[in-house]
């Protein structure tokens, strides 16, 4: 139970982050330990901030955009602790969507 609590105290804690970073136009409301988020940019774009994320700051996010027909990008997170959580957001909030 305190392992859940603590989740979602992150969870949300992460989802207020993400919504202040420029590249993010929405966070989705989420269950359990991820979060689902809409970037400003294309399917293009997603997948660029998921090269980069990956090869130069060593961080893995999924890029689910070919789920959508809207054609916009789309990342899925995952809720770690909140020092990952916040350097995730920053380092988004360097990007361009």
């Amino acid at each position: 139970a305190d392992s859940f609590e603590l989740t979602k105290k992150e969870r949300n804690d992460f989802a207020v982050m993400l919504r202040a970073v420029r590249a993010v136009d929405t966070v989705f409301p989420g269950g359990g330990n991820f979060l689902l988020i809409r970037l400003k940019g294309d399917r293009a774009a997603a997948a660029e901030i998921t090269d980069l994320l990956l090869s130069d700051h060593a961080i893995y996010v999924k890029d689910i955009s070919a789920k959508f027909t809207d054609g916009a990008g789309y990342l899925r997170l995952a809720v770690r602790t909140a020092d990952e959580n916040r350097r995730l957001a920053q380092t988004l909030a360097g990007m361009r969507a």
